[in-house]
This record gives structure tokens, C-alpha cells and sequence, in this order.
């Protein structure tokens, strides 16, 4: 080893000075302030979605006994009511109790049916007449008391109604806090890379490593990873950038750019995948949002029919709606969408577009993509011919309603 070597070498092995030691504590202390930082911040909104959670589970168990159907319709479900009216008195009992009160022995229900059965005409009217008038009370205060059972009846059904849509509201703000919880939870999680996405290419130094690395290896034989690499940085920095041969960094600047043009067009192609996907995952979506809707309003009429509390409807009233329930069935053809209108007159256009082994759902689909990409402007035509079949439609379902009535 010569002396400029050893001379190098010796240089290369001095402990670093105070300056160095100084500079890379600091970047250790920023480097661990930032982490305490962001490790506040992440406690902080947990604290905030756990106190909300514990408010909406401390609601929820103070309102249980509050929502427990089983205290409501309570006063309904008792079968004596004090509030009830007296039973009507019968002729009869009438009679019954006024023997028994000028009898001075004790009478038999014989006696009493017996004596009933001679008792005179003008004795046994005067108390019809009593049992009438009493009849006539019951008949009174039982209105009247119907009346407030069914006012009580609804006042308790739309209460329940209440407390259940309470309890959904609830049972929402309570999965709403719990999934802010898991956000903050899940928030430092890296996200899944789609094994589908191209590779990012190689920038020219990555290429340059890959290349020089086997010689560095043979050329330095148990050097750790972290010496290989410095060797490599080296080597890397005595390159002239921008240059041809083997001293410059033209080779891999090019193997680079079209490493780069290559991912760029890859990445279109692959943008464009994914766009379409988020289409058709779109449309799954709206399609399933409205067949929930209709469940939704189908289950709603359900639950309103159960508990509607309304007068039954008069015959009159029931023909008029089988009437209308039957010209719905079978009266005029529904109007068309303004879709509908433009499908109609282009459907054989765009088929015949697509060739002749083009098959329906394929027209329908190009058809719906071409749909999507019409302006107001262009949408103006189909727009005013589904409003003109509208009013067609119309007029002739009041015609058949019209009609079905009379009959």
C-alpha cells in the first residue's frame, strides 16, 4: 500500500467532527418532533371519536326504557278502563232490583223469572222505557268514548312511529362515529397498490446501478449493501450528465426516456381502464340505488297500510279504486323518457353502425354511452317529444278512467 493510499485511507476513518455530530442530531430532533407531532394530532381525533361515541352510547342507554314499545298502547291494552262507559241496564234487571227491594224474603232466580212472566203490561213498559232511556245513554258516552280511544289509538301509533325513526336516526349518528373512528384508526395505513397499475419506470441512475452492480460486486467481494451503493454513487458522479461515450450519461438518459414513454403510454391505456370500470361500477350502483329505493317506498306503504287508523272506505269508494287500479292495468301505453324517445330513433342506426353480428345488448350499450356524451342542446329534440308523449298519455288515461267509472 503506498503512502498516499494509506494517507486516504486514514483521512476516510476519522471520527466525524462536532459540526457533523451537531447537524445530525438536529435532523434526528426535527425528525422525532414531527413524529411527536403527528402522533398528537392522531390522539387528539381519536380522543374527539371515542367521546363521540361514548355520547351516542351514553343516548342510547338512556333512552331505552323511553323507546320501549311495551309501555305504549298500555292504557289501550288494559281491559277494564275506568274511563269505559256502565253497561246499559236491561228491562229486566230493572225489574229485578225493584222486587228485591220491596221483597222481604230472599227471591229465588225462579221466582224472579216467574214473576217477570206475570208481571202486567203498563208495570213491564215502564220499565222498557227505563231500559230505552238507559240505552240511549250507553249509546252516548260510548261515542263519545270510541272517539277518544281512537284519538288515543293514533296519538300512540304515530308515537311509536316516532321512537322508531328516533332510534334509526341513533343507531345512523352511532355508525357515523364509529367510522370517523375507524378513518383516524385506519388513516396511516398506505393503501393497497392495484397489481394491475404499470410499474413506474427507471430513472437513468437506477439503470446505471442495475448495469455496474455485478462488476462492483466482483471488483469488491464482501462489501455490505450500503458500501456497494456508495461505490456506485461514485462512479455515478464522475459521469459527465448529458454526455455520449462511456464517460457521460447519454445511454442512460435515453434507456430512460424510453422507459418513460413507454409507462406513459401504458398508464393512458390503464386510466382509461380503470375509467370505464368506475362507469360500470357506477351504474351497478345507480341501479341498485334505485331498486332500494323502491323497497324502501314499497315498505313504507307496507307499514302505513298496517297501522292506519282511518275510517273504512265506503263501497262507492272501493269500485272507483279497483276502477283505476284496472285502467292502470290495462289502460293507455306509459309514456316515454326522453332516453327512450332518442333509443327509438336511433337504435337501428347505431346497430347497423356496429355490424351485423352486433347483438342487442351491445347496441344498448352504445347507445346509453352515446347518450351520456349529447349536450343539453343536442337532447333538446328527445326532451320536447317525451313532454308531447307525456300529454298524450295523460289525456288518454282520464279518457279510460272516465270511461271505467261509468261502467
Amino acid at each position: 500500500m503506498t503512502l498516499t493510499s494509506r494517507a486516504l485511507k486514514s483521512v476516510g476513518n476519522l471520527p466525524p467532527t462536532p459540526n457533523t455530530k451537531l447537524k445530525h442530531l438536529t435532523s434526528e430532533l426535527e425528525k422525532q418532533k414531527n413524529e411527536n407531532d403527528d402522533l398528537k394530532n392522531s390522539i387528539s381525533d381519536l380522543t374527539k371519536a371515542l367521546a363521540k361515541l361514548e355520547m351516542v352510547n351514553d343516548k342510547v342507554s338512556a333512552s331505552d326504557n323511553h323507546f320501549n314499545p311495551v309501555n305504549v298502547n298500555k292504557k289501550i291494552m288494559n281491559k277494564k278502563d275506568s274511563n269505559a262507559p256502565r253497561p246499559c241496564t236491561s228491562a229486566y234487571k230493572y225489574y229485578c232490583d225493584g222486587i228485591k227491594g220491596k221483597s222481604d224474603r230472599d227471591l229465588t232466580v225462579t221466582d224472579l223469572r216467574q214473576a217477570w212472566k206475570d208481571c202486567p203490561k203498563e208495570v213491564r213498559k215502564a220499565y222498557l222505557d227505563m231500559a230505552a232511556a238507559d240505552k240511549k245513554r250507553f249509546e252516548l258516552e260510548n261515542k263519545e268514548y270510541q272517539e277518544s280511544i281512537k284519538h288515543i289509538q293514533i296519538e300512540e301509533t304515530a308515537l311509536l312511529d316516532y321512537y322508531e325513526k328516533q332510534k334509526q336516526d341513533m343507531a345512523m349518528e352511532f355508525y357515523e362515529a364509529h367510522v370517523k373512528a375507524q378513518e383516524i384508526l385506519n388513516k396511516k395505513k398506505k393503501t393497497k397498490k392495484d397489481p394491475e397499475a404499470p410499474k413506474r419506470p427507471l430513472s437513468s441512475y437506477m439503470i446505471f446501478t442495475q448495469e455496474k452492480r455485478e462488476t462492483v460486486l466482483k471488483q469488491n467481494p464482501g462489501a455490505s449493501i450500503t458500501e456497494i451503493s456508495k461505490i456506485l454513487g461514485k462512479e455515478w458522479s464522475k459521469l459527465e450528465k448529458g454526455k455520449g461515450g462511456k464517460k457521460g450519461t447519454k445511454k442512460y438518459d435515453d434507456l430512460a426516456a424510453k422507459a418513460k414513454a413507454r409507462y406513459d403510454l401504458d398508464k393512458e391505456v390503464y386510466d382509461a381502464l380503470r375509467a370505464e370500470e368506475d362507469v360500470k361500477v357506477e351504474e351497478v350502483r345507480q341501479i341498485k340505488l334505485v331498486k332500494d329505493k323502491e323497497e324502501a317506498m314499497k315498505l313504507l306503504t307496507e307499514r302505513q297500510d298496517k297501522f292506519s287508523l282511518t275510517e273504512p272506505r265506503s263501497k262507492e269508494e272501493k269500485s272507483v279504486e279497483k276502477s283505476v287500479v284496472k285502467v292502470k292495468k290495462q289502460g293507455p301505453k306509459k309514456s316515454s323518457s326522453a332516453y327512450n324517445c332518442y333509443v327509438s330513433q336511433n337504435a337501428a342506426l347505431i346497430k347497423a353502425s356496429l355490424g351485423e353480428n352486433a347483438t342487442t345488448q351491445e347496441a344498448m350499450i352504445e347507445l346509453g354511452s352515446r347518450w351520456r356524451t349529447l349536450n343539453d342542446d343536442d337532447k333538446i329534440p328527445y326532451i320536447e317529444m317525451a313532454l308531447k308523449d307525456k300529454k298524450r298519455y295523460e289525456v288518454e288515461l282520464e279518457a279510460a278512467k272516465s270511461k271505467a267509472t261509468q261502467a
